[in-house]
């Protein structure tokens, strides 16, 4: 999770909220800074980018900081279109 607020990424609740959801899953909290610093390696580094920065792109979801369900939303879409993509991909 990209964020433009530097001290979110120090958010132990947030950080809670989504291990708890996703306890099988390794999720970083960083300023959307770093990003902007050095794209290549977050594009190739992490499966999935979100970000309440509306003018990153580059295969990044947007989402609304204040609202932990969209986040959970997305997350929850990406591991279900990569799940079907997988079972589609092995019936083949």
């Amino acid at each position: 999770l990209l964020f433009n607020e530097i001290n979110i990424a120090d958010d132990n609740l947030l950080r809670n909220e989504l291990k708890e959801h996703f306890n099988d899953y390794e999720i970083k909290i960083e300023s959307s800074f770093l990003y902007n610093v050095n794209k290549e390696f977050y594009n190739n580094k992490y499966d999935l980018i979100l970000s309440d920065e509306a003018n990153l792109k580059n295969n990044i979801n947007i989402i609304n900081i204040l609202d932990l369900n969209d986040i959970i939303e997305k997350i929850n879409n990406y591991i279900l279109e990569n799940h079907l993509k997988r079972r589609k991909a092995s019936m083949n």
